[in-house]
Formats: structure tokens, sequence, C-alpha cells
């Protein structure tokens, strides 16, 4: 039983879906995956290319207030996370007016904290070096004194 892969009507193709249906579909594809801005411009190419189709405009309707609805809900979160953060640094003794010198105070540290790292650095490498001339010496020392004779 092997499939059939011939498309159906004699072997023909169907017609081309016609451009306001493909723009319709275009934002029936993007309203269900939630881009409700480019569902609204899909369904704007619709009715520029078909008239006033009813389900067009409705669909174009629900698609601007969905995307309404997301630009108000993110401005309202965008609103709760600058309080929420205000709160926290007023909780730790930082006013609003306070940020920049905060910042600079973070700035301060962090090349505080990366000039500490440096000379760790160089005193480790001292550290080594001291110990391996000292090592060196004792060693020069010794060959002096077997050989020296």
């Amino acid at each position: 039983a092997s499939a059939n892969v011939l498309p159906p009507s004699g072997g023909q193709l169907p017609p081309p879906a016609a451009p306001p249906l493909v723009a319709y579909l275009d934002g029936l594809d993007a309203l269900s995956q939630g881009h409700w801005p480019d569902a609204a411009t899909a369904f704007s190419r619709a009715l520029d290319a078909s008239g006033d189709d009813p389900t067009f405009v409705l669909a174009r309707g629900v698609a601007e207030t969905l995307a309404e609805q997301k630009r108000i809900h993110d401005d309202e979160i965008d609103a709760i996370v600058s309080r929420t953060i205000a709160t926290v640094l007023t909780s730790f003794g930082i006013n609003e007016d306070d940020r920049r010198e905060l910042r600079d105070d973070l700035s301060y540290r962090r090349r505080w904290r990366k000039s500490v790292e440096l000379a760790k650095n160089y005193i480790f490498r001292a550290i080594i070096t001291v110990i391996v001339t000292g090592a060196l010496g004792v060693m020069w020392f010794g060959i002096k004194t077997v050989f020296g004779k």
C-alpha cells in the first residue's frame, strides 16, 4: 500500500490562495503565537487587499486590542519594577538622589578589587622569585663548598 503523492483532481495543483486570505492566515498565526502587533499588521494587509470584510475588521480589532492591553500591562510592570527598586534602595539607606553616588561607589569598589587582585598576583610572583633565587643560592653555595676545597 503505497501512499498517493500526486495532488488531487487529476494531477493539477490547487489554485494559489488569494492575497487577502494569505495575509489573514499570517495574522491568525501571529495571533496564536502572541505577536499581536504583527497580527494587527497582517489583518490590515488583508483589509487593504479585500476591502471591508467584516471578519478581517473584527480580527484586526481583536489584535489591536490585545496589543494595546499588552503595552499597558508592560508599562504597569515597568512602573512596579521601578517602585520596587526604589523601595529596596531606600531600605538600604540609599535615596533616589544618591543613585549616581552609589554607581560611583560601586565603580570605585570594582577598581579597588581589581587593583588588589593585581597586587596579589605581583606579590605571588615576587615570593616565587625569592624562593627560587634562595634555592639557587643555596645550591650554588653547596656546589662552591664541595668543589671549592
